[in-house]
């Protein structure tokens, strides 16, 4: 869900996913006043949604709990200084908030996707259902292995090694 509140701002503000996150060669975020803008305004709505600060934080390669705090101070901060900025909140708030309980063609409708961009949103969503197909798949088979070993003491899957 973040990341599609990542692809909105940025499409919004002229920025790309990349440029937000790129690095300065010691590893810090770029400060650019567009780039921390948007991250905060990503990392905001990602609160707004019902994310705790640790996973909005997390979202920009480990960036604490207090680092998301502030980027929610700091979006209400700049609504109160800058009345451009807080139409464009009020904007984005139309299409932002309340996603989290939007099915998939609510959500691409909400933000008016393009064909290519519904195209895209489906090539992902099916690759994250694949990888939680596997991992679930994984997960059935260890808990198979332990309902054997407990009806069946003895056979010497108990000890743990073959139970991931």
């Amino acid at each position: 869900m973040i990341k599609l509140i990542e692809q909105y701002l940025c499409k919004q503000r002229n920025v790309t996913p990349e440029q937000i996150r790129e690095r300065h060669p010691n590893g810090e975020l770029l400060r650019r006043r567009e780039y921390v803008i948007s991250r905060q305004l990503i990392v905001y709505y990602a609160l707004m949604n019902g994310y705790t600060e640790r996973e909005a934080g997390d979202y920009f390669d480990g960036q604490d709990h207090s680092t998301a705090h502030y980027a929610k101070k700091k979006i209400h901060d700049l609504c109160d200084v800058y009345p451009d900025f807080r139409f464009d909140i009020s904007e984005y708030d139309k299409v932002l908030l309340g996603l989290k309980g939007l099915t998939d063609k609510e959500l691409v409708e909400r933000l008016k996707y393009t064909d290519e961009e519904k195209a895209k949103y489906v090539q992902d969503a099916l690759k994250e259902i694949d990888s939680q197909s596997d991992k679930l798949t994984e997960r059935l088979d260890n808990i198979k292995l332990i309902i054997f070993a407990l009806k069946n003491p003895g056979t010497g899957t108990t000890d743990g090694a073959s139970v991931h």
